[in-house]
């Protein structure tokens, strides 16, 4: 279960393909209607275990460290969501012509990889943060 803010519509595969052009990309994505404000959901085939979660997120954690090396961190480390472990990042990283401020946890789904990421631009950051707290404390899985 996942709350999405009101009128957020899902994105069409072509634009999916578009804004996240890598083969890692998410399977589902909910936006505003300027695309500007993303809830984005990946389930993978990646196998996965609550037990993993700690390690997840070290390998997360410093992946994005590496690949954003620039980026602003607000938050990293491991969550309880409404009785999960979810591992959780939150930071800003540069994008093609704006800062984006990604909020990501991952978590396990029928032991396969859950991802679910929600980004703003850095222009909206501060009329979307409380939503966006809102959509990843919504979150609710069973397995």
């Amino acid at each position: 279960q996942l709350l999405v803010p009101e009128g957020f519509t899902l994105m069409s595969e072509k634009n999916i393909k578009l804004k996240y052009p890598s083969e890692r990309r998410p399977t589902l994505v909910f936006t505003n209607v300027s695309g500007s404000v993303n809830v984005a959901i990946n389930y993978t085939t990646n196998s996965m275990s609550q037990g993993r979660i700690n390690r997840f997120h070290r390998d997360l954690e410093e992946m994005f460290q590496k690949q954003f090396p620039t980026a602003t961190w607000y938050q990293s480390g491991v969550a309880d969501i409404n009785g999960r472990k979810w591992a959780l990042l939150n930071l800003i990283n540069p994008a093609a012509d704006i800062d984006v401020d990604n909020l990501m946890v991952g978590s396990t789904l029928n032991r396969r990889l859950l991802l679910v990421t929600f980004n703003v631009t850095k222009d909206l950051e501060e009329m979307w943060l409380n939503p966006g707290q809102a959509v990843i404390q919504s979150l609710s899985v069973r397995d």
